[in-house]
């Protein structure tokens, strides 16, 4: 908790490679130490991060990023927020990255099971959060954020195999009977047509 409320200062924190040590060991504490509250502490940890080290964070994106997309597909609502506050800073942190949209379509290209890829499993989550009346609200958003951080300067969303998989993500939304799920998918769109 301290490293996420803690202002380091700017020459202490950018020394010695201590944000790459940082970000090393906050990824592998949860080999350490289960529970959630280490998930939870993890993705404030690196809220703190993109405010203080943010060239780090952006070229060591690989070291955050599925957790970043791990939390936002959680069970648990509260890491799930976290996650997604987390992504919508990001997003306005690095717009149109090249090196955070590699490592987000990366880690979504990784194979979790045989013929299964990490956005694949990503987007049958999303499915079954449609399903469940206090987690569809979220869906939208969650799906607006995935694509804007696959969205980079030389990677554009267009060329991404998978966009297909997400796109029916968002169709379901809108089929939703709930005006405020439908409107939230209109603004996912909208974000997706500005990218493109």
């Amino acid at each position: 908790h301290l490293l996420a409320t803690q202002d380091f200062r700017p020459g202490l924190i950018n020394s010695n490679n201590r944000v790459i040590r940082l970000l090393e060991a906050v990824k592998t504490l949860s080999d350490h130490v289960k529970g959630n509250g280490v998930i939870l502490e993890r993705l404030l940890v690196y809220q703190k991060l993109l405010d203080q080290a943010r060239p780090t964070m952006k070229a060591k994106a690989t070291l955050w990023i599925e957790e970043l997309l791990t939390g936002m597909t959680s069970h648990l609502k509260d890491i799930r927020t976290k996650a997604m506050t987390l992504g919508m800073k990001a997003c306005s942190a690095f717009p149109g990255s090249s090196s955070i949209s590699l490592a987000v379509r990366f880690v979504l290209a990784s194979e979790l099971e045989p013929e299964k890829t990490f956005s694949m499993l990503m987007c049958r989550r999303l499915e079954k959060m449609i399903a469940a009346k206090e987690e569809v609200i979220q869906v939208p958003q969650i799906w607006a954020l995935v694509l804007l951080l696959s969205n980079g300067l030389d990677v554009n969303i267009d060329s991404w195999s998978d966009l297909k998989d997400w796109l029916r993500v968002i169709q379901r939304c809108f089929n939703c009977s709930e005006s405020a799920v439908r409107q939230q998918s209109n603004m996912a769109w909208n974000r997706l047509v500005y990218i493109v």
